[in-house]
């Protein structure tokens, strides 16, 4: 047996496991839970996993003629697939959730005629969408918020500091 295939499918087999129960939960919990239960999801399932991982590295690494590796190497790889697995599963969600261009895609394929751009403008409520985004920052901690008004907490600071200088790499503007 592969135990680089073994380790790469319980990697696979978490992730598997994490996007029905992440999807349950933001089909059935009330929109101010998802994102605590989200975190708590992923941080129940990522010990899991390396803990599967573990043991089964350990096992291949002490039985006769065993695998020449040693099993924090092999934890290690997990966790940088799982990782990137997730990170990937994270862009996926992102751009079904906060596309502009779905929404266009989905608003022209219901209408009845085509559209034309003040149609769409009509239809696309950029005010509501901004609010939502403003409600998903204040629920997962980057904003503080006083009456109508919204101050980056020291994590909106952090990740603020970060996308600008990233941004500024790429040579980008403020964007959406």
């Amino acid at each position: 047996m592969n135990l680089t295939l073994l380790i790469l499918a319980i990697c696979f087999g978490g992730l598997s496991v994490y996007v029905p129960l992440h999807v349950s939960v933001f089909r059935f919990l009330r929109p101010e839970k998802r994102w605590g239960a989200t975190r708590g999801l992923f941080l129940i399932v990522l010990p899991l996993v390396l803990i599967v991982t573990a043991w089964v590295s350990w096992r291949a690494f002490n039985s006769p003629g065993g695998f020449p590796t040693s099993p924090v190497v092999d934890v290690f790889a997990c966790f940088t697939v799982l990782a990137l697995l997730h990170l990937g599963y994270l862009t996926f969600y992102a751009f079904i959730d906060r596309s502009i261009t779905l929404r266009t895609f989905i608003e022209i394929k219901n209408a009845d005629e085509p559209l034309t751009f003040q149609d769409l403008a009509k239809r696309y409520d950029t005010e509501a969408a901004y609010l939502r985004r403003l409600e998903i920052l204040w629920q997962s901690g980057y904003l503080a918020k006083t009456g109508g008004s919204y101050e980056l907490t020291s994590k909106g600071v952090f990740v603020g500091n970060l996308i600008r200088r990233l941004k500024s790499l790429y040579k980008l503007g403020p964007g959406g």
